[in-house]
């Protein structure tokens, strides 16, 4: 479904991302790991089109998506960054907008329920009246994932989606994301930091180190070697 190949991208003279190259599919979450610096939001943004790849090519379903319009790119991937800021648009005018592609000028009955379900499922209604930029940093997180979902792409992008979220919400986030891949068979991929958080919610994983890929599979390669490697840390591993 989503092909990245040889994508390499540059700040300036420094090379964030070399020679990047997998595959994934739907009904896959998918966990990027790895230190601060590894390139895993850089990444991320290039899949999204938020930035341009110095070369490579990133493809979904053998279409290129550098050639695609915005309304087009906005039925396949949806992105929810990891630093943002309110406006002062209330919570439901907010995600609402996130089905703005489908609708047009004006919201059918549909959408509109859509985003009350998707309230009420996240427990925001509490918030829904309010403007987003008078939210805490938590309840800004979780609406913004909100509306990433409620975009209905075949592939949605997570940066560090827990991010201000005390435990309740990581897990409520999570466990919701995990259903919605399954229920709707697409992708998702998240960079996270709490591998234990990754190992329970994700199916799929890859590590990163100094812009490359370094290991990618399913949960085997998530053993006390490879952390080594990658964060120069020593774990036990424990199953409960």
């Amino acid at each position: 479904m989503l092909f990245v190949d040889g994508v390499e991208f540059c700040y300036k003279t420094e090379k964030i991302l070399n020679g990047i190259t997998f595959r994934l599919n739907k009904g896959e979450s998918v966990a990027i790991l790895g230190t601060n610096g590894a390139g895993k939001s850089t990444l991320l943004k290039s899949i999204a089109k938020s930035i341009q790849p110095k070369k490579g090519c990133i493809y979904v379903d053998s279409q290129k998506l550098s050639i695609l319009s915005f309304e087009k790119l906005s039925k396949i991937v949806s992105y929810a960054p990891q630093a943002n800021k309110g406006s002062f648009l209330s919570v439901f005018d907010f995600l609402l907008l996130g089905k703005k592609h489908i609708f047009g000028h004006s919201p059918s009955k549909k959408e509109i329920k859509e985003v009350a379900n998707i309230i009420d499922a996240l427990n925001l209604k509490h918030i829904s009246l309010k403007p987003t930029n008078q939210l805490s940093g938590g309840e800004l997180q979780k609406v913004v994932i909100a509306r990433a979902i409620l975009q209905d792409s075949k592939i949605i992008l997570f940066d560090e989606p827990t991010n201000n979220l005390d435990i309740k919400n990581q897990m409520e986030i999570l466990s919701f994301i995990q259903n919605i891949v399954k229920k709707r068979n697409i992708l998702a991929i998240l960079v996270m930091h709490d591998i234990n958080l990754a190992l329970k919610f994700c199916n799929k994983f890859i590590f990163m180190k100094n812009g490359k890929i370094v290991y990618e599979g399913d949960d085997k390669i998530v053993n006390k070697e490879n952390i080594k490697e990658i964060y120069g840390v020593d774990v036990e591993i424990v199953q409960i």
